[in-house]
């Protein structure tokens, strides 16, 4: 795992668009490409401590993961996202703030 701390305000921002941004984005909007992150199946969050944070230890919002969902499929099939043993504490605001999700479990948190 790892851990994040000190930062002014989050340890961990899961950054969920709905398209990709920045010169990864532009690339993949040039080429013609539909790619769809906040649709994006987690591969793994486990074992993360966040601590000492100006805002929260985790903050996730607008995550819907689904099957293959980064290729922006036409049929949705939920894929569940496992959020594990995460430990977070001594933040300003809260340890875990999420909002807008969908299929999104969270498991051994502390």
């Amino acid at each position: 795992g790892n851990v994040a701390a000190g930062s002014s305000h989050y340890g961990f921002w899961m950054r969920s668009l709905p398209e990709p941004d920045g010169i990864s984005g532009q690339a993949v909007t040039d080429a013609g490409l539909a790619r769809c992150p906040n649709w994006t199946p987690l591969l793994r969050f486990e074992s993360n401590v966040a601590h000492s944070t100006g805002k929260h230890g985790l903050k996730i919002s607008n995550y819907f993961p689904v099957e293959d969902g980064y290729y922006c499929p036409g049929e949705a099939v939920p894929k569940p996202a496992v959020f594990k043993d995460f430990v977070s504490f001594k933040n300003r605001h809260m340890g875990v703030w999420g909002e807008f999700l969908v299929d999104v479990h969270f498991d051994q948190f502390k």
